[in-house]
């Protein structure tokens, strides 16, 4: 028969007393076991009935029941169906006693798939054309059956027939062929113009000609004469030849106070020209020493004599000598 323990005491691991407990442990057991060591602090604990439970009978004899079907009791009025338009179209909706709802695909244009973006960041899915992230590489060798087309990169063919061109081979069969230059032999070679050397029909050298031809961009000569122009000098012998300039005297036409060409060059006419012969002339002179104007004076009293020529004619006036001091001047007699 087993016997209840109300009391032990262990020391080091061992049971050193214990203390027979009542057979009927109901009568061992005095007071409300608290909720913290796990009972419910209560004798008869009162059980309150949320929405949609009923609670019946009495401690600890009770029973608890749902009121409503489904979970819940309420009333539904109306239920309707959402979904996006883009991609389905929606019949039944709202059912608002009894219905179906029901959501079907829209039509889409062809060649179209429902995917997420193209590229960027994520985004609900579309119907949208494949690109070329969407389909995995594909290897030629294992994952491509049949024949590749030339609008491919293939040939169109499985053994596709090489012809060899002018100088050219082509052995071996598909897709094992050589394709090499063919050799051959030159029977003849002719100098064209300017040239010479030729026809070569076994071995030789092809020249140049001389002297070039003036057509073909040389003299025409094979010692040209140079001819020295105006201010140039020519030394040496050709081809050693030296040209350099005669001088540092302008050349070319003159301008100013001068006219004609260089290097002899003319003083320029004036305009008006006054160029003429006067009598007691009355003339104007420009800062240059240049007489721009002249006209028939009227003449003056008074003879005077310079050396034994009388000079007569013009007004009254002082004479100087060529020092510019005024008084006798030798060899010039008569009034003025």
């Amino acid at each position: 028969m087993a016997t209840f323990l109300k009391q032990v005491v262990i020391s080091r691991g061992l049971i050193t007393a214990a203390t027979a407990a009542n057979p009927d442990r109901n009568a061992d057991c005095v007071s409300i076991l608290t909720v913290a060591n796990g009972g419910n602090g209560t004798a008869t604990p009162g059980l309150v009935a949320g929405t949609n439970v009923t609670i019946t009978g009495t401690w600890p004899n009770q029973t608890i029941s749902s009121t409503g079907g489904g979970g819940g009791s309420g009333t539904v009025t109306s239920v309707g169906l959402a979904l996006p338009s883009s991609v389905f179209s929606i019949t039944g909706s709202p059912v608002t006693t009894s219905g179906t709802l029901t959501g079907a695909f829209t039509n889409q244009a062809p060649s179209l798939v429902f995917a997420g973006p193209a590229s960027g960041s994520s985004a609900p899915p579309t119907f949208r054309a494949l690109v070329g992230p969407d389909l995995p590489l594909v290897s030629l060798i294992g994952g491509v059956t049949g024949i590749l087309p030339v609008a491919s990169g293939g040939t169109g063919t499985s053994a596709p027939t090489l012809t060899a061109g002018t100088n050219v081979t082509i052995t071996g069969t598909w897709p094992n062929q050589t394709i090499s230059s063919a050799t051959g032999s030159v029977s003849s070679i002719t100098a064209g113009t300017g040239l010479t050397g030729g026809t070569i029909t076994t071995s030789g050298t092809i020249a140049l000609a001389t002297p070039v031809a003036v057509a073909l961009g040389g003299t025409g000569t094979a010692t040209p004469a140079l001819v020295a122009g105006l201010n140039i000098t020519l030394s040496g012998t050709w081809p050693n030849q030296t040209i350099a300039c005669a001088g540092t005297s302008p050349i070319g036409g003159a301008g100013g106070d001068l006219a004609g060409i260089y290097p002899s060059p003319v003083l320029a006419a004036l305009s008006p020209n006054p160029a003429g012969s006067y009598t007691n002339m009355n003339a104007t002179v420009d800062a240059k020493g240049r007489v721009t104007a002249a006209a028939n004076g009227t003449g003056g009293g008074g003879t005077l004599t310079v050396g034994t020529t009388p000079v007569s004619g013009g007004g009254g006036g002082t004479l100087y000598d060529n020092s510019g001091v005024l008084g006798a001047v030798a060899g010039v007699t008569g009034s003025w």
